[in-house]
């Protein structure tokens, strides 16, 4: 919501929001994740009920190889983001590369990045690969709820390595920008009331600042993400990592897990609805 408001009127916009929220008759309002669950208490003091994005028709595009056909060949692709496009994302598609190449397994792991100017439909996504990482810069992104709903093995970055990828885009585009800083009274009493150990949103301006921001801040938001709440999903810290991960992985049972949990949160879901 804030995004496109002049500062001066960022409260008012806020407190219209919290009258929406507390007594419109005409409106419901729900959250995509716990993270913006706890944004809308800490900005705005109201506590907003959160139900998961769901992708039904994407649902079941996705078939685990054998596991004689994974140890031949494993072809995983990389989902864009903007962070592989910068200066951080081309050093770790180098580093990549370089152990591939060394350890002799770039004949058995085949990476596909998704970078900018190239699309694919979802179910190529899903039928011309084993397995799919994700570098998020943003803490909720649609690609991850699709993603997940086809049931396809799911790499993503650790909290520490997210905090990392995310500081990438601390001062030009990130929902945790000083820019975005605006609270009510009653979003502050509620931040106190849970005893936040860190502020909502980074307090720097300019890279002259960098020292007054710790990393702890998008550590701490990066656990009430879905990247960190939803269950079977693939962490890594690092290149290295990562290959370890996808030579050994389960993918067909990693599949069948993350249907399982589609299932039962669908179910939830529609539930809240009706």
């Amino acid at each position: 919501l804030l995004f496109d408001v002049p500062a001066g009127w960022k409260e008012r916009v806020l407190a219209a929001f919290r009258r929406t929220v507390l007594s419109s008759p005409l409106d419901l309002v729900v959250s995509s994740s716990a993270l913006q669950s706890a944004w809308m208490l800490a900005m705005a003091g109201v506590a907003v009920p959160q139900v998961r994005p769901h992708a039904t028709h994407l649902r079941g595009l996705y078939l685990a190889p054998e596991r004689e056909e994974k140890l031949r060949t494993m072809s995983v692709i990389v989902l864009r983001s903007t962070w592989i496009n910068s200066l951080m994302g081309e050093a770790f598609r180098a580093i990549l590369g370089r152990l591939l190449d060394s350890s002799g397994l770039g004949g058995v792991l085949n990476f596909k990045w998704l970078l900018s100017g190239t699309f694919l439909e979802y179910e190529e996504i899903a039928k011309s690969h084993h397995a799919a990482v994700f570098l998020p810069e943003q803490p909720d992104k649609l690609t991850f709820w699709e993603q997940y709903e086809m049931s396809m093995p799911l790499w993503l970055p650790t909290a520490d390595f997210w905090a990392r990828i995310h500081a990438i885009g601390e001062y030009r585009y990130s929902v945790f920008a000083r820019l975005w800083a605006s609270t009510l009274p009653e979003g502050d009493e509620a931040a106190a009331a849970c005893g936040l150990p860190e502020p909502l949103f980074f307090r720097s301006d300019s890279m002259d600042e960098l020292e007054v921001d710790s990393p702890m801040a998008p550590a701490l938001w990066f656990h009430l993400t879905d990247y960190a709440i939803f269950p079977h999903l693939q962490l890594f810290g690092s290149a290295a990592e990562l290959i370890t991960q996808l030579l050994a992985a389960d993918l067909g049972g990693i599949s069948a897990e993350m249907a399982a949990f589609n299932a039962r949160t669908w179910e939830a879901s529609a539930s809240f609805y009706r």
